[in-house]
């Protein structure tokens, strides 16, 4: 038992000499400098208030007339509902032809944006029963986005001033170089874990001066 001590506490105190090692070796590498820029970033998850559905409706038929009667009828039966509760977009359209089977599809993609935030899963069910068929993602957002841009910066500038800090250096602020925000999104939608939550995300490029 008191070897395994002995061995974590050997372990530990060279975590602790490595760690060391790699700040003093940062902090030399700007001994000379006259200026320092560092990297910040800073992030405020929200709840949204917006939400894009994004479907495609694929039909088939002998000619693209016929098949293109289904996809309409479909799309009609989506807008009976969807259309009171939200806007519909088209976003694309095409038609290719079976080379082996001689039949027509028509593709179609489109958007479905609401505020009604209690029916996003609801829609995204009925999309499907109504002959959607797919149901690409749901992308959640906030309207306005200005206040939460303003937070999630003020912290990317906090995390790139404890890094200025860390260095020792007597650092002081010259100019903010560089920064963007933006929604965090997947590849499925922007919803996250704890449901409809989306995520606004701030990085900068801070230049720092010698006092």
């Amino acid at each position: 038992m008191m070897k395994k001590s002995f061995i974590r506490a050997g372990v530990f105190l060279l975590a602790c000499i490595l760690c060391f090692g790699a700040m003093t070796s940062v902090s030399a590498a700007y001994d000379d400098a006259d200026t320092v820029t560092l990297s910040g970033s800073g992030s405020v998850s929200v709840p949204a208030d917006t939400a894009v559905i994004r479907f495609c409706i694929e039909t088939h038929g002998k000619r693209e007339s016929s098949a293109k009667t289904q996809n309409d009828e479909i799309l009609e039966e989506v807008k009976s509902y969807g259309g009171n509760l939200g806007r519909i977009s088209e976003e694309s359209y095409c038609s290719f032809e079976d080379p082996v089977s001689g039949k027509v599809t028509v593709s179609r993609c489109l958007s479905l944006t609401t505020e009604d935030m209690d029916s996003v899963t609801s829609l995204s069910e009925r999309l499907i029963e109504s002959g959607v068929t797919s149901v690409q993602g749901v992308w959640y957002s906030v309207k306005n986005m200005k206040p939460f841009e303003q937070e999630a910066l003020r912290l990317a500038i906090q995390n790139a001033e404890s890094k200025a800090q860390s260095l020792g250096l007597g650092l002081r602020v010259s100019e903010i170089s560089d920064y963007g925000c933006y929604q965090r999104c997947g590849c499925f939608g922007c919803q996250e874990d704890d449901g409809m939550i989306t995520t606004i995300e701030c990085n900068v490029s801070v230049v720092y001066k010698r006092r």
